[in-house]
């Protein structure tokens, strides 16, 4: 299994595709989101992709802030259209981290369906890569 260390992702930036051993992983075009389960015991937020490999994207210390859940489930719902690090608002001043060091991230789906969150680590895991089985 390859792992990638996304909790420092410039300000702002886009992350949808990644370098992951010798192969490219674009959770835009060639992956689905097929789970999304939040741990309120373990503040952790996990998000996984299905395509030519395993893929999950893994929110630890996390604190949801904002959730929009369409329901209308159709073939593209589950594509990732954005993936971010960003500021948010607190008492009328932008912020970048909150006061215990968490980042703020954006997830945005196809069809509406969106993810605000704080996290303190931010990692990607990648299975079967590379002639991993």
């Amino acid at each position: 299994m390859q792992t990638i260390d996304l909790t420092d992702m410039k300000l702002f930036e886009f992350q949808l595709v990644f370098e992951a051993g010798h192969r490219i992983v674009d959770l835009h075009n060639d992956y689905k989101c097929e789970n999304i389960a939040y741990d309120f015991s373990k503040q952790t937020l996990k998000c996984d992709f299905k395509g030519e490999s395993n893929v999950r994207l893994e929110f630890n210390g996390a604190i949801v802030k904002q959730m929009n859940l369409i329901l209308k489930r159709t073939e593209d719902s589950s594509t990732l259209n954005s993936f971010y690090r960003g500021r948010f608002e607190e008492n009328g001043t932008l912020l970048e981290y909150s006061k215990d060091g968490k980042g703020y991230y954006y997830l945005e789906f196809e069809d509406g369906d969106s993810l605000e969150l704080h996290a303190t680590k931010v990692i990607l895991s990648v299975n079967n890569v590379s002639g991993e089985n």
